[in-house]
């Protein structure tokens, strides 16, 4: 997804390049492309986070049955 997104800003610089357009609209297009990427590092941290919450608990039952079953025998 970043290489798709560093496509997208090369095209931006190119068509502004063309077109001449104010520096200010420039970098209002900059800023947008910026929070993106903010956005995306973001989600994929609290992803991770919840995947090792979710691991975590997820061992933690696993670890807790097994002894469950120990003490049974």
């Amino acid at each position: 997804i970043y290489y798709y997104l560093i496509v997208l800003i090369e095209t931006y610089i190119l068509l502004l390049q063309q077109m001449c357009i104010e520096t200010t609209v420039a970098c209002e297009i900059l800023n947008v492309v910026n929070d993106i990427f903010q956005n995306i590092d973001e989600a994929s941290s609290e992803e991770h986070h919840f995947n090792w919450i979710r691991d975590d608990f997820y061992f933690s039952e696993v670890a807790d049955s097994y002894d469950s079953e120990e003490s049974d025998n």
